[in-house]
Protein backbone atom coordinates (compact mmCIF):
# COMPACT_ATOMS: atom_id res chain seq x y z
CA UNK A 1 0.00 0.00 0.00
CA UNK A 2 1.37 3.14 -1.38
CA UNK A 3 -0.65 5.22 1.24
CA UNK A 4 1.49 3.92 4.23
CA UNK A 5 4.82 5.24 2.63
CA UNK A 6 3.24 8.48 2.15
CA UNK A 7 2.95 11.86 4.60
CA UNK A 8 -0.65 10.23 5.53
CA UNK A 9 0.98 6.82 6.45
CA UNK A 10 -1.31 6.77 9.82
CA UNK A 11 -4.33 6.81 7.61
CA UNK A 12 -2.92 3.97 5.45
CA UNK A 13 -2.12 2.31 8.86
CA UNK A 14 -5.94 2.37 10.32
CA UNK A 15 -7.54 1.42 6.35
CA UNK A 16 -5.36 -1.68 7.28
CA UNK A 17 -7.08 -2.21 10.17
CA UNK A 18 -10.21 -1.62 8.98
CA UNK A 19 -9.54 -3.99 5.95
CA UNK A 20 -9.01 -6.65 8.68
CA UNK A 21 -12.36 -7.51 9.33
CA UNK A 22 -13.29 -8.70 6.05
CA UNK A 23 -11.46 -11.56 6.80
CA UNK A 24 -14.75 -12.88 8.44
CA UNK A 25 -16.98 -11.99 4.99
CA UNK A 26 -18.27 -14.72 3.72
CA UNK A 27 -17.80 -14.01 -0.09
CA UNK A 28 -14.67 -15.97 -1.17
CA UNK A 29 -13.71 -13.09 -4.02
CA UNK A 30 -13.12 -10.69 -0.93
CA UNK A 31 -11.14 -12.89 1.39
CA UNK A 32 -9.24 -13.89 -1.94
CA UNK A 33 -8.75 -9.70 -2.50
CA UNK A 34 -7.70 -9.48 0.96
CA UNK A 35 -5.55 -11.93 1.06
CA UNK A 36 -3.31 -10.55 -2.22
CA UNK A 37 -3.35 -6.68 -0.57
CA UNK A 38 -1.80 -8.33 2.31
CA UNK A 39 0.59 -10.24 0.40
CA UNK A 40 1.74 -6.59 -1.13
CA UNK A 41 2.42 -5.25 2.41
CA UNK A 42 6.16 -4.09 3.96
CA UNK A 43 4.90 -5.90 7.16
CA UNK A 44 8.11 -3.79 8.33
CA UNK A 45 6.38 -0.44 7.82
CA UNK A 46 3.27 -1.74 9.52
CA UNK A 47 5.46 -2.66 12.54
CA UNK A 48 7.04 1.22 12.17
CA UNK A 49 3.56 2.69 11.78
CA UNK A 50 2.22 0.81 15.03
CA UNK A 51 5.21 2.00 17.13
CA UNK A 52 4.94 5.44 15.90
CA UNK A 53 1.41 5.83 16.19
CA UNK A 54 -0.68 7.64 18.65
CA UNK A 55 -4.49 7.62 17.60
CA UNK A 56 -4.28 3.54 17.06
CA UNK A 57 -5.43 2.02 20.72
CA UNK A 58 -3.30 -0.92 20.24
CA UNK A 59 -5.33 -4.55 21.31
CA UNK A 60 -8.54 -2.91 20.32
CA UNK A 61 -9.06 -4.72 17.57
CA UNK A 62 -6.44 -7.84 18.31
CA UNK A 63 -4.34 -7.09 15.20
CA UNK A 64 -1.35 -5.19 16.43
CA UNK A 65 0.32 -5.69 19.96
Amino acid sequence: MTLCSSTLSELGLHLLVDLLTLKDCSYWLVRTELLETLAEMDFRLVNFLEKRTESLHKGEHHYTG
